[in-house]
C-alpha cells in the first residue's frame, strides 16, 4: 500500500501545485507577494482537508487500550503507554547522536 499511496498523494499534490501555486506564481508581481498568496491558499486548504476528514470519519475524539495499566515509579504513577513513548525518543535521540557524532555520514555532514 505504501507504493500506491505514494503515487496517490504525488499525482494529488501535482495537481493542488498546477491548480493553485502555479497561477500564483505567474500572477505575484513580487516573491514577497507570493509567500503571503500561497500562505492563504495553503491554510485554506489546510481547513478543507480538515473539514473533509472531520466529515467522513465524524469529529469525535477515540482513544486505544494499549498499555494503559498504571505503572508505579516510587510515588508517581505513569501510564504504560506514555513511558514506552518516552523510553522510545530516549532510544532514538541516543541513536540519532551516536549516528551523527562518531559515523562517516555524520562526519561528512558536518563538513
Amino acid at each position: 500500500m505504501v507504493p500506491v499511496s505514494f503515487g496517490v498523494m504525488m499525482a494529488l499534490g501535482l495537481v493542488i501545485h498546477w491548480l493553485c501555486f502555479r497561477r500564483l506564481t505567474a500572477t505575484s508581481p513580487n516573491l514577497d507577494i507570493f509567500e503571503a498568496r500561497g500562505l492563504m491558499v495553503a491554510f485554506g486548504l489546510m481547513f478543507l482537508v480538515q473539514n473533509f476528514a472531520s466529515y467522513m470519519w465524524g469529529g469525535d475524539l477515540r482513544g486505544y487500550d494499549y498499555l494503559t495499566d498504571p505503572v508505579k515509579l516510587g510515588d508517581a504513577q505513569f501510564a504504560g503507554n506514555k513511558l514506552l513513548v518516552f523510553g522510545l525518543a530516549l532510544l532514538f535521540s541516543g541513536a540519532l547522536i551516536v549516528l551523527l557524532r562518531y559515523t562517516l555520514l555524520g562526519k561528512g555532514c558536518a563538513r
